[in-house]
């Protein structure tokens, strides 16, 4: 397996493909008889994907904050030619911040749903741990209620 794979990735990677192979993964090893490993590799990639998350959030209220800049420009300059141009660029930034809106509800959207199988991974790690800690067999009671 080759791990140095810059040619593939030179344009960044495919998230939603990345996320769906991530799910593909846990799919496969649901039934593991470990899951608390699973657990820890589950959050090791959440943890990824909400630094994604985060930096598209930034992108994106910086491109919100460009396209108010550049509406107050179209609304304020005096020279037709300038709001023109300022038009131009606002159209633009319009598009630019649809495309971005959509990514980061995609993103917003898998780690919520990540955070939906975490928590049944985490029950499942509990439920575990609770019959490893259940005493192999109780004591036998029956000598205690019977009546003499």
């Amino acid at each position: 397996m080759k791990l140095y794979i810059r040619d593939e990735d030179r344009y960044g990677i495919d998230i939603k493909k990345w996320a769906w192979e991530h799910e593909a993964y846990m799919k496969q090893h649901e039934d593991d008889p470990d899951p608390e490993a699973l657990l820890r590799w589950h959050m090791a990639k959440t943890r990824e994907l909400q630094h994604e998350r985060l930096v598209h959030f930034l992108v994106t209220f910086l491109t919100v904050l460009a396209v108010m800049f550049d509406f107050a420009l179209v609304l304020f300059l005096p020279s037709a030619t300038g709001a023109a141009i300022a038009a131009i660029v606002l159209i633009g930034l319009l598009i630019l911040l649809a495309c971005y809106m959509y990514h980061y509800f995609v993103l917003e959207n898998t780690v919520q749903h990540w955070y939906r199988i975490a928590d049944r991974l985490h029950d499942r790690v509990v439920a575990q741990q609770q019959r490893e800690q259940a005493p192999a067999s109780y004591p036998d009671t029956t000598a205690i209620h019977t009546e003499e």
